[in-house]
């Protein structure tokens, strides 16, 4: 797709240069950017089991290729002595396509929370839950819930198989330290939660409002020796997402993680910009220590590869089309704001914080008040956090520069819709939902070439200014359309964003789960076939020292092989020591 790229020219400021963004892979449609990769190429395995699948893995950089497993299920359980997995592990490896997978979701950041990570992967695991999987959550302790670590039992009414009341009573004969509750004291849980294990909670330096969970190691090792799931999907960095690796490699679970937050570039908004190459060394070291890691956008996918991050698959974004609708345009809520139909309404939603550039945002609507002196106009901005007070100082004197705080809900697509267009100045977005919340609502966008405002976005439906670019951003916005053909640029936003169902990421999300159950099952079948080969050469010490002196060959020529051998089966197994190895 071609992006439209705002420079004004020397002759005129109302000029536009196109220039495709190649880097941001822009030659594809917007469609194509959120296709799930191709899950018909998968192969049977028939050598030994017709009806088993082997879906296909990723590279590095999300490229996809065939693996071959010569193991059934029934010969990988009968074996688990020789590879050294535990037998529920060997389970779970079943790559049958359409088996139920049960996922613990691993966060430290969920709903009441309110920002892009928390809804999105509400979002996710309502979909993966009306596949028909099962997904038990590990959060920090929301603010008013009791001390101490706790499992809750939430009710499902979408989980098709709930567990039976013995299993509360399982956590307490193992562990003291976990009360069992009955229900749970979030409300947003309990359509899609089965299990949910809470830990003490820290707050965040500068965001209050937000923690990260202790990391509580032991719990949560118990926690997933009870619920024996097939995957743990981490989505958060901080100390309970690596008490969580830890736990998974531990005990042998596939894990994944994702990639949501570009904190290396947030630290450079808050005065701690040395921070930048630890973390991500950090997040390298994190990431890469996972079976797969989810991006949400291809231009996120790039920027990982390059710095060397391993085994990426997208996992895009989908938006809630008739939650977020034109139709919710409120006459009475335009009125409160003192806007009328003489005025342009310009919107903003986000976390009030340094690296949201909503300071960026306040000097553009001031340019575009100087620009064009008659015209009657409007910027509310939507959100709350650390930076709040800042902001106001710099809109101070203006009666049209209006904060609502946070909204949320039927509210929120309220706000979205009573506007006219949609002002984005963050340069920090792995994808910004914001961004097609305001296409969904009919606004067009202004704003970065960047993350989904870069994926989605031309001259068709709004604008664009080069990253970094804060003058050609100012005057950009100063240069604002009539209300006219806004109206016409937002009906072609919406359109673009029509087909943005959460379904389609919640695919690829399962499709990166199967993959890595399947490349964890065909690795497991070369570990078995190793160590059966080192067997065999051990048989009969007597023969093997005979045939050996008689230059016979056997499929392990010599004892530097068998430690060879050894060495690999204890890799693929995930096991630091060979000589820990059962054949040993």
């Amino acid at each position: 797709m071609t992006a439209i790229i705002y420079k004004p020219s020397d002759d005129t400021k109302d000029s536009v240069s196109h220039n495709n963004v190649s880097n941001h892979n822009h030659s594809t449609t917007h469609k194509n950017s959120f296709e799930a990769k191709d899950s018909n190429s998968n192969q049977d395995n028939a050598r030994n089991n017709p009806s088993i699948t082997v879906p296909m893995t990723a590279n590095a950089t999300g490229t996809r290729h065939n693996t071959h497993s010569s193991q059934t299920i029934d010969s990988i359980a009968t074996t688990s002595d020789l590879t050294g997995l535990p037998p529920h592990s060997l389970a779970t490896l079943n790559p049958v396509k359409n088996k139920p997978l049960h996922i613990v979701l691993v966060t430290e950041t969920w709903l009441p929370e309110v920002n892009g990570v928390s809804l999105s992967l509400k979002q996710l695991m309502t979909q993966l839950v009306a596949m028909g999987h099962s997904v038990s959550l590990i959060k920090p302790r929301a603010k008013g819930e009791q001390t101490g670590n706790r499992v809750v039992y939430t009710p499902s009414k979408l989980t098709p198989h709930k567990p039976t009341s013995n299993t509360a009573g399982d956590y307490e004969l193992q562990n003291r330290h976990l009360q069992v509750c009955s229900g749970s004291n979030d409300t947003a849980d309990e359509p899609i939660i089965t299990h949910t294990l809470s830990v003490k909670g820290m707050p965040i330096p500068r965001y209050p409002e937000l923690q990260f969970g202790v990391p509580a190691f032991g719990s949560i090792k118990l926690f997933l020796q009870q619920e024996q799931p097939d995957i743990v999907h981490i989505a958060t960095e901080g100390p309970l997402g690596l008490a969580a690796l830890l736990a998974a490699k531990r005990l042998k679970i596939a894990v994944t993680t994702g990639y949501h937050t570009q904190f290396h570039d947030f630290s450079k908004h808050f005065g701690m910009g040395l921070l930048a190459r630890p973390l991500i060394a950090y997040f390298k070291y994190f990431h890469n220590w996972s079976d797969a890691t989810c991006v949400p956008s291809p231009k996120t996918q790039h920027d990982l590869a390059n710095f060397g991050f391993k085994r990426l698959f997208q996992v895009g974004r989908g938006v809630d089309t008739e939650r977020f609708n034109p139709s919710k345009s409120s006459e009475a809520l335009r009125q409160s704001w003192g806007a009328g139909q003489q005025h342009t309404v310009l919107i903003m939603v986000s976390r009030l914080s340094p690296e949201k550039g909503v300071d960026l945002v306040i000097k553009s609507y001031q340019a575009l008040q100087m620009q064009q002196l008659h015209r009657a106009i409007k910027l509310i901005i939507v959100g709350d956090g650390p930076d709040k007070a800042r902001l106001q100082t710099l809109a101070m004197g203006s009666e049209d520069i209006i904060f609502t705080g946070a909204q949320m809900g039927e509210a929120l697509a309220q706000h979205y819709a009573s506007g006219d267009a949609f002002i984005f100045a963050s340069q920090v977005e792995t994808f910004g939902n914001v961004v097609t919340e305001a296409m969904a609502s009919g606004l067009p966008i202004y704003a970065f070439d960047d993350a989904a405002a870069g994926m989605l976005v031309d001259q068709d439906c709004g604008a664009l200014v080069e990253l970094g670019d804060r003058q050609h951003f100012i005057q950009m916005v100063s240069e604002l359309p009539k209300v006219q053909q806004l109206k016409q640029l937002g009906e072609q936003a919406r359109e673009r964003v029509l087909s943005m169902t959460w379904g389609r990421p919640a695919e690829q999300m399962l499709t990166m789960f199967k993959d890595v159950l399947a490349s964890k099952a065909a690795n497991q079948g070369k570990a078995q076939s190793l160590a059966k080969k080192v067997e065999l050469l051990r048989l009969n010490p007597a023969t093997e020292k005979v045939l050996f002196k008689q230059g016979a060959r056997l499929p392990l020529r010599d004892s530097a092989e068998v430690k060879v051998a050894l060495s690999k089966a204890s890799v693929l197994t995930g096991s630091k020591d060979p000589h820990s190895h059962p054949t040993h």
